[in-house]
């Protein structure tokens, strides 16, 4: 093929070879993550498929902080494709966020059109093909390089944010279609993706704002705006039926700071508008300039936030009153997608900000660069999407290091805010992980001075202690700081069951039997606790059939094996499970202790 034929192929398939480009290029930039293994607590969200069972209702849409059936049904698939492969985690996440990127370029796309064509309407400006696609090229690629994405791409947990504009995209373009050509079906398909995004992730009830401020922005009759707003009112009401929205209404009602309570107990007034004011100062100056990100960043509270937040709020009123409605509204899509994320700041999580919380405003930012980039001439244009690209590129190399494993991570969080309690007890964690246990123990023990720790903070603290002493086989030191963990937070199932481990390493080091069997009743106590408290707990059923075959009770071992054969079939303990079974019921079995006490369990 001659370049002259290269050169009309492109021109012919733009839209397409555009596409593949921005889908290559988001998939290219995130290759780094494939060894990134899990991080943080991506071990727990993927193996909540075990708890699945005989009742897949109970699994699906369980929850009651966090209700989301969407995510929890693709960690269920990919559980199934994958198992602990962490690399086929990280593949869906690159996967989904192409998608999310095509969407973005379709979205703006789509919505330059839409706004040439009522300014055509008024104005007599025509649509310029060739420009908008440009545009909005150079708009979804500004949204694939910038790097607060990478908290939601790099961690397997964070998908959940990418799901949701995904589906949010989706309703928007379905909602579009409805304005423009009057479709009900289109509605229809837009209500039913918004219930999808709202059972993604609850900051996608922001799209009954959206759909309002485009009703009013395109002209809609009143009547249709009214009926939109009706149609997606009906489905948040669906929704909330289904995530069991009472608890939800008392946990808002309840007094500040008591136990069920999701505002804390500093929420005041003033505090209230200081930290608003605050928090979205910050996001607005990571959104624009993502410099020194953190994972977990503390609340700002310089004076210089104040202006920052002043910002936006002039450029509102401005576009406002030049009539600029499309530029308005997308200005307006940054702060109603941040504001259920802005709630976040007055409640009692662990992260009251977060880059993640900055995922589907991105969209509003790449989108609004492209409105006003479509009325600029082309050297401009192409000017100011490279410097951007260059610059969020040069950021996002620098920042998806810290992704590299979770010791990097946490590391960098640390350095970024010494403060930050969870931060230095997963740096210590992952010391731990890595054998450095004199600094771990360094590290928990800073984290446990510090003045703004929590009671799970500490009880967390006192664990992680005592698994760096049972590494040490230091048992009596580690049942101590076991023992603290529990008394700060009785009931803890993996407390209960580290204890019980820590009991049942006691057992095999004691040369009494009379002290050994002491030991294992109380290390069988332990696991039975865990397991009244978490029903599934496949660990603490392994350890107390080793408790029970250390006691010559076969019968109650076999059992417990089983059990945990049938909770994870695929589970080294459910191998040694099997193993374990198989002697018990041959000829030699009394080879299982000599197994178990050469190191075989």
């Amino acid at each position: 093929m001659t370049v002259a034929n290269t050169r009309s192929w492109i021109s012919q398939h733009k839209k397409g070879f555009l596409a593949a480009i921005i889908s290559l290029l988001s998939a290219f930039i995130y290759l780094y993550t494939l060894r990134s293994g899990f991080i943080w607590d991506d071990v727990n969200l993927i193996l909540r498929p075990l708890s699945l069972g005989e009742d897949p209702y109970k699994y699906i849409f369980s929850g009651r902080t966090y209700f989301r059936p969407v995510l929890m049904l693709a960690n269920a698939l990919d559980y199934s494709l994958w198992h602990i492969n962490p690399v086929g985690y990280h593949v869906t996440n690159i996967f989904l966020y192409m998608v999310n990127v095509l969407l973005v370029f379709i979205f703006c796309y789509q919505l330059l059109k839409r706004k040439l064509e009522l300014q055509s309407d008024i104005s007599g400006v025509t649509d310029n093909e060739n420009r908008v696609l440009w545009v909005s090229f150079g708009a979804a690629v500004v949204f694939a390089v910038h790097p607060v994405h990478i908290e939601s791409v790099a961690w397997i947990s964070g998908r959940t944010d990418i799901l949701a504009t995904i589906f949010v995209l989706l309703a928007f373009l379905s909602f579009m279609e409805f304005e423009r050509d009057k479709r009900w079906v289109a509605l229809a398909l837009s209500g039913l993706f918004f219930f999808a995004a709202m059972l993604s992730k609850e900051n996608s009830v922001a799209f009954i704002g959206i759909v309002l401020i485009y009703g009013l922005v395109t002209g809609m009759q009143k009547r249709r705006v009214f009926l939109s707003l009706g149609s997606m009112f009906l489905v948040f009401a669906v929704y909330f039926f289904f995530r069991n929205g009472s608890y939800l209404v008392n946990r808002f009602v309840s007094s500040p700071g008591s136990e069920k309570a999701f505002f804390a107990a500093t929420a005041s007034v003033g505090s209230l508008v200081e930290r608003l004011v605050m928090g979205m100062g910050y996001y607005f100056e990571k959104l624009i300039m993502p410099l020194d990100l953190s994972l977990m960043p503390s609340v700002p509270d310089s004076a210089i936030y104040y202006l920052i937040f002043l910002i936006p709020v002039i450029g509102a009123a401005y576009l406002y009153k030049q009539g600029r409605k499309f530029e308005l509204m997308m200005v307006l899509w940054i702060v109603i997608t941040l504001s259920p994320s802005i709630l976040i700041l007055f409640s009692k999580l662990a992260s009251p900000i977060a880059e993640r919380y900055l995922y589907m405003p991105t969209v509003g930012l790449c989108c609004l660069l492209g409105i006003f980039a479509v009325e600029w001439n082309r050297k401009i244009i192409v000017s100011v999407m490279t410097v951007l690209v260059v610059l969020y590129g040069i950021l996002f190399l620098d920042r998806i290091k810290d992704w590299g494993n979770d010791r990097a991570l946490w590391m960098a969080t640390v350095k970024s805010n010494p403060e930050a309690v969870a931060a230095r007890i997963n740096y210590g964690a992952a010391l731990v992980r890595d054998g450095e246990m004199d600094e771990a123990r360094k590290e928990m023990l800073g984290a446990l001075s510090e003045k703004n720790i929590t009671v799970s903070q500490a009880s967390l603290i006192f664990e992680t202690l005592g698994h760096i002493e049972f590494k040490t086989e230091n048992y009596e030191r580690a049942a101590e700081h076991m023992t603290a963990a529990l008394n700060i937070k009785p009931g803890n199932a993996i407390s209960l069951n580290n204890l019980g481990l820590v009991y049942y390493m006691m057992s095999g080091k004691s040369s009494n039997e009379e002290e050994r069997m002491a030991l294992l009743n109380k290390a069988k106590a332990m696991f039975e606790r865990a397991i009244q408290r978490s029903d599934r707990y496949m660990m603490a059923r392994y350890y107390i059939a080793l408790c029970y075959l250390m006691m010559d009770d076969y019968v109650q071992a076999e059992k417990f094996f089983r059990d945990v054969i049938e909770l994870d079939p695929q589970s080294i303990q459910a191998k040694n499970s099997a193993r374990f079974i198989h002697l018990l019921n041959g000829p030699d079995k009394y080879k299982v202790i000599e197994l178990i006490k050469n190191g075989g369990g």
